[in-house]
């Protein structure tokens, strides 16, 4: 009897245990080998992956002044038990809310001019723990105004470009530049040979940020060149766009509108996009060879990169371009004209011109090494030609304006292009 009642006091012992204590001993269950797994993890609105390890934020981007990270994370057949955040590293820890279905979130007020070394720790019901190393983010907040940041950046590229240093110039442009970095430096080092002089000056007129970070900035320029080769000097004025991503060193170049203020020799291959301004009066441009050009018109290039169509049965919707502004417009097939010059459809895609716009094939070129076009011999498509990748396309325009693009791919359902604009005639400066 003895022995009876001592395995029944070990069993209600055990019981009491496992009713009263499971909270405390949930790493003692479930030896299951599944890992944890992070859904997502972002930085105020922005993953851990982007940006690299170390970033800078602007006080005045900062959500009530907060930084809030927040995530989601699994465990196979166990559950998410708790999140802890550091921001210290890894000195202390803090308790981060989660929800039962592995969400966390967690706000703090930083510091001016601090520097924050963060790092996640997730832990699951079997006590086991995310490799915490690659959640680690630095963080400094700066106190400066985003336009004064903006603004000695601007201030920077002037003058390295003003005093033709390339390496310093270099220091202010980002390593993930939207075009390729090293045909910007190759073409800024043109641009110094190019010219004896340079002067340039810049007012901003508008700064935008968007969910990631990027700032957009919108200046109106007037600058003064001298050409090395013939002594010719020029000035114009007119407008651009820059886009600078946040590093931990403050604000780089990520990408350039035309009309570019920097590397003007290779401007096709370096501009995303243009910006078109009905008082501009943008006349300087930089040839193939090097040679100073001048326009009464408008020179613009750019990138396009999401000309698409869809086709439900024999429904086709598509994109048409316009080279004046630069734009792409969705178009439905069957319609009495383009909104665009012309457009691309369809699984072969199709080229079709609007009314008064004509094209020729210059076959296997890039659009860098087309300096000049045909001023005859432009015929129009229906549909019937097929545009290939690697190909530059010459088109004549109505008012005597001329558009050149390379196809850079072809795709289902996107045609990746280049573009030159010219409306002062048929040779691109």
């Amino acid at each position: 009897m003895k022995k009876l009642l001592n395995l029944l006091l070990i069993v209600m012992t055990a019981v009491l245990l496992l009713g009263g204590s499971a909270e405390a001993k949930w790493w003692i269950f479930g030896q299951s080998q599944d890992e944890i797994t992070v859904k997502y993890l972002y930085l105020n609105g922005v993953s851990f992956d982007e940006g690299g390890q170390k970033v800078m934020l602007i006080k005045e981007m900062l959500p009530n002044g907060a930084i809030e990270i927040k995530g989601k994370a699994s465990a196979g057949t166990a559950k998410i038990g708790a999140v802890q955040i550091s921001t210290n590293n890894k000195v202390k820890w803090e308790k981060a809310k989660l929800d039962k279905d592995g969400t966390f979130d967690y706000v703090f007020v930083p510091q001016m001019d601090k520097t924050y070394d963060i790092f996640v720790k997730i832990m699951d019901t079997r006590g086991k723990t995310n490799d915490i190393e690659r959640t680690y983010k630095q963080v400094t907040i700066s106190a400066s105004s985003l336009r004064d940041l903006v603004t000695g950046v601007l201030n920077g590229l002037v003058d390295a470009y003003q005093t033709e240093n390339a390496p310093k110039f270099d220091t202010y442009i980002s390593d993930d530049f939207a075009a390729d970095k090293s045909i910007l430096d190759r073409a800024v080092r043109k641009d110094f040979s190019a010219f004896d002089k340079i002067g340039l000056r810049f007012t901003i007129n508008n700064i935008t940020t968007n969910k990631k970070g990027d700032v957009s900035v919108s200046l109106t320029f007037s600058r003064t060149v001298t050409s090395s080769q013939t002594g010719q000097t020029l000035s114009d004025t007119g407008m651009t766009e820059f886009v600078f991503r946040l590093s931990d060193n403050g604000p780089k170049v990520y990408s350039m509108k035309a009309p570019l203020l920097f590397g003007l020799s290779d401007a096709s291959n370096i501009a995303t996009g243009n910006v078109t301004v009905g008082n501009s009066d943008v006349k300087i441009g930089l040839s193939d060879s090097g040679s100073l050009g001048s326009s009464s018109g408008t020179a613009s290039a750019g990138s396009v990169t999401t000309m698409s169509y869809v086709n439900v049965g024999w429904a086709w919707s598509f994109d048409s371009f316009s080279f004046a502004t630069g734009t792409k417009t969705a178009e439905s097939w069957g319609a009495s004209f383009l909104t665009g010059d012309f457009g691309i459809y369809g699984d072969n895609h199709h080229l079709v011109t609007n009314s008064g716009v004509g094209f020729i094939d210059l076959g296997m070129k890039s659009l860098s090494s087309v300096s000049s076009v045909p001023t005859s011999g432009y015929g129009t498509s229906s549909g019937d030609h097929h545009v290939a990748a690697g190909h530059s396309y010459a088109f004549k325009l109505p008012g005597g304006d001329y558009g050149v693009i390379e196809i850079v791919s072809v795709s289902i359902p996107v045609t990746t292009l280049r573009y030159k604009y010219s409306a002062s005639g048929a040779t691109f400066n």
